[in-house]
């Protein structure tokens, strides 16, 4: 008799401290998912069209640029726009060769100098330089099938005369930069007041349709 009574008290005990033990349990779990209903409520509310501009040309002296978000897009949107100049055509080069050297100028100052945080225009800005180097790649392999011993021997310090050697430019060199200008023009019209023109479509900020559309281009040379 007193084996189950000291039976059945154990049983009792056991099944207490199970009770507790899941109760604790119970409790050490309801933090974690406050806190992860807490993060999923912020997530929700932040504004994808909120923005920092968080540029930083302060090293700098003399820049050549606009060294804050809205005056770069601006300033660079109107360099793209630009006629090639003539001292290019002079030299033997071409409108390609000038789209190369514009988007050069963007990927040494996007991202190093000029920055944004936030969303929407953070992806703008990442498309930008990526198309910029779009541009960038197409025209080097124009000239990738000139070897530097052949261009030493035959041109000498006059390597610039190689250019007559140059493959024709690319289409997606072509369709890299006129998918430059637009984003760019969307941009400008979206983050700077007062900006107008006719949005074509490609910026998130700018709530464009045509964003993946733009997104499958660059990701068609991969």
């Amino acid at each position: 008799m007193n084996f189950w009574k000291t039976g059945m008290t154990g049983i009792l005990v056991g099944s207490l401290l199970v009770g507790c033990g899941t109760e604790q349990a119970e409790k050490k779990e309801e933090p974690k998912v406050e806190a992860a209903t807490k993060i999923k409520v912020e997530a929700e509310t932040i504004d994808p069209k909120e923005w920092k501009d968080v540029s930083n040309a302060e090293e700098l002296e003399y820049p050549d640029f606009e060294t804050n978000a809205k005056g770069w897009i601006s300033q660079t949107l109107t360099d793209l726009q630009s006629e090639t100049p003539d001292k290019y055509f002079d030299a033997g080069y071409d409108e390609s060769y000038h789209e190369y050297i514009m988007a050069q100028s963007i990927t040494n100052v996007l991202g190093t100098y000029i920055q944004v945080e936030g969303g929407d225009l953070e992806k703008d800005f990442d498309n930008i330089y990526t198309l910029a180097e779009i541009v960038q790649d197409e025209h080097i392999k124009r000239g990738e099938h000139l070897d530097v011993d052949y261009l030493a021997e035959k041109y000498g310090e006059n390597k610039q005369e190689a250019v007559k050697e140059w493959k024709p430019s690319t289409e997606r060199q072509a369709e890299a930069f006129e998918y430059l200008l637009l984003l760019l023009n969307d941009v400008h019209i979206a983050i700077n007041e007062g900006a107008t023109g006719e949005v074509a479509g490609f910026s998130y900020q700018a709530d464009g349709a045509k964003t993946n559309e733009l997104e499958a281009f660059i990701k068609g040379g991969e």
